[in-house]
């Protein structure tokens, strides 16, 4: 086996060594471990401010291969009525 060096990676006075990217990295609220990260976040109409929908925009542009055109105008209704069961609008 190799032999390593236990001094590696630490400071003189015993502390571990600081990586030059992680100089400035601070522990966040959720980097402890407790929080679910990929856990879904139920929100029903309850939740919903008074004043109606919470809206944020996103968009994007793709091209897709001229031979899916056709696909894709055939099932945009059906991918819109998805949408709206979830109230989100997307335009094609």
């Amino acid at each position: 086996g190799e032999v390593t060096d236990p001094s590696k990676g630490k400071e003189a006075d015993g502390a571990p060594q600081t990586r030059k990217k992680d100089k400035y990295r601070k522990d966040k609220p959720w980097d402890d471990g407790s929080v679910d990260r990929w856990k879904p976040v139920a929100i029903s109409k309850e939740d919903l401010p008074k004043g109606g929908l919470l809206t944020e925009e996103s968009s994007f542009a793709t091209l897709f291969p001229q031979y899916r055109e056709q696909y894709l105008k055939q099932v945009w209704p059906d991918v819109k009525a998805i949408l709206d069961e979830h109230e989100l609008k997307g335009d094609l």
